[in-house]
C-alpha cells in the first residue's frame, strides 16, 4: 500500500508542477496525522 501512496503522490505532485508535497493520513488511534509519503521535503520531516 504504501508503494501506492508514493507512485499517486508522485503523479499529483508532477502534474500540479510542485516542488515539496506529501500524504498525511490519520491515525484512528491516536487521532495525529501521520506522513505516508513524500517528495522534496528534508528527510527529518518524512
Amino acid at each position: 500500500m504504501e508503494e501506492v501512496f508514493r507512485l499517486a503522490l508522485h503523479l499529483i505532485g508532477r502534474s500540479l508542477q510542485v516542488d515539496a508535497y506529501s500524504l498525511l493520513l490519520m491515525d484512528e488511534t491516536s487521532g495525529r496525522l501521520v506522513i505516508k509519503a513524500a517528495f522534496g521535503l528534508p528527510e527529518e520531516r518524512t
